[in-house]
């Protein structure tokens, strides 16, 4: 059995600054020729089925650009990567406030392990916050839509492996199933950027 971790870049341009989310899903690689097959495969299961619920919590400020996606253990792999087609954005209505903020979806692992894991959606339109606090509408959407993130997924080809989605350590290659993912009660502030390659 070659049970590896990959990782999952969903991009994006978030009123002129790039974002990038990550996930990191861990399945059987061994039926796919290649790392790089397996993490199209990966794109492919989640673009289907996630896309559409990723932009039902983001702004329409928010441009989905593309997904890349790697193996990041057992040596690495070469990168797949996949456009989005133009002009596909989020669903919040409503201008974007600071791009610095924004709201985060907390992931807990199964069993209540100590872990969390973290992701900070990109932008937020003022309509959906006042005074500091989420509203309800986008709070019942992230709650409604995150799960459909981390879900596991079935791929295609390779035999079929599921793909579970964890809370990833980088230090000791460990990874922890996800249970539930739920929108936290305060905003995020993204202090750092990654600039796009």
């Amino acid at each position: 059995m070659a049970t590896n971790t990959y990782q999952l870049s969903i991009n994006t341009n978030c009123s002129g600054q790039f974002a990038s989310n990550i996930l990191h899903f861990q399945f059987d690689d061994g039926g796919f020729s290649t790392a790089e097959l397996a993490a199209m495969a990966l794109i492919n299961s989640w673009a289907t089925a996630a896309q559409a619920p990723y932009l039902l919590m983001v702004p329409a400020s928010t441009t989905l650009l593309s997904y890349k996606a790697r193996r990041v253990t057992g040596g690495g792999g070469f990168e797949a990567f996949l456009p989005v087609a133009g002009g596909t954005v989020g669903s919040r209505t409503g201008l974007a406030t600071s791009s610095g903020i924004s709201p985060v979806i907390i992931f807990y692992p199964v069993a209540n392990g100590k872990q969390r894991g973290r992701m900070f959606l990109p932008g937020l339109s003022i309509s959906d916050a006042s005074g500091g606090i989420l509203s309800s509408s986008l709070r019942n959407a992230i709650n409604a839509n995150a799960p459909t993130l981390v879900a596991n997924r079935v791929l295609v080809g390779g035999g079929g492996p599921t793909a579970t989605c964890v809370i990833y350590n980088r230090v000791t290659s460990a990874g922890v199933a996800i249970a539930h993912a739920l929108c936290s009660d305060m905003l995020g502030q993204i202090r750092r950027r990654q600039r796009p390659a």
